[in-house]
């Protein structure tokens, strides 16, 4: 027996049906597709979580930026405005204290040596207390802080360019930013050359530099513990 479908039933049977069938193939891929490339809520809407670290500035940074091992890595956050915060879990940093014998002053664990040495002999001294000569920090707030507790006293700071002249380097790394001297320093002016960098707490404060074979106090500089 031979079955003929009347050719507009089969054309009704078709469009009523069609539709449906498209849906269903477009749902399945789609839920194949979304399978395969499902991410987190933050990275979907173009944005990556990372941690991010705490420089000695109290600002933060990535850590691809190199801040320095003293520094606690302990703030994720998100790279874009987008990243929903839910992704990003507040963390709360570890208590920092300071070594015995340093003060916290400005995110700085230092110590004010007034015994007189010589910069090369004061950094010695310096290794002793688990230290080095210090890095700069802000010159207004050491010059209260000396003011108020040191008053007139000079101290080595942690950098000097006797390796190249007029290349000043700090002992931890880096180069001394120019604009931290006091007006006209450095000069070079002494007779074997002054090639060390001290704060010098007479009747002007600022860093100036200096020769290193003189004496003075020195400032130790330690990490946060």
């Amino acid at each position: 027996l031979q079955c003929i479908i009347d050719p507009d039933i089969l054309a009704t049977i078709i469009m009523k049906f069609l539709p449906l069938a498209i849906l269903l193939l477009v749902n399945i891929f789609t839920e194949s597709f979304a399978a395969c490339t499902t991410k987190s809520a933050c990275s979907a809407k173009g944005g990556t979580c990372k941690k991010k670290q705490k420089n000695c500035d109290g600002l933060y940074v990535s850590i691809s930026g190199g801040c320095s091992n003293n520094c606690k890595c302990c703030i994720p956050d998100c790279t874009t405005s987008t990243c929903p915060t839910s992704t990003c879990p507040t963390v709360t940093c570890p208590a920092s204290t300071c070594p015995s014998g340093f003060t916290l002053i400005n995110s700085q664990c230092l110590s004010f040596q007034t015994s007189s040495a010589t910069w090369s002999n004061a950094q010695l001294a310096c290794q002793r207390l688990g230290g080095r000569l210090a890095k700069a920090m802000d010159t207004s707030t050491l010059a209260t802080y000396i003011k108020a507790n040191y008053a007139g006293q000079k101290f080595w700071m942690g950098a000097s360019d006797s390796h190249s002249e007029g290349e000043w380097l700090w002992t931890s790394g880096g180069s001394v930013d120019s604009g931290i001297w006091y007006s006209g320093e450095p000069n070079n002016s002494g007779a074997g050359g002054e090639d060390c960098m001290l704060w010098w707490g007479g009747s002007v404060t600022g860093y100036i530099d200096e020769g290193c074979s003189e004496s003075f106090g020195y400032i130790c500089e330690a990490d946060l513990a």
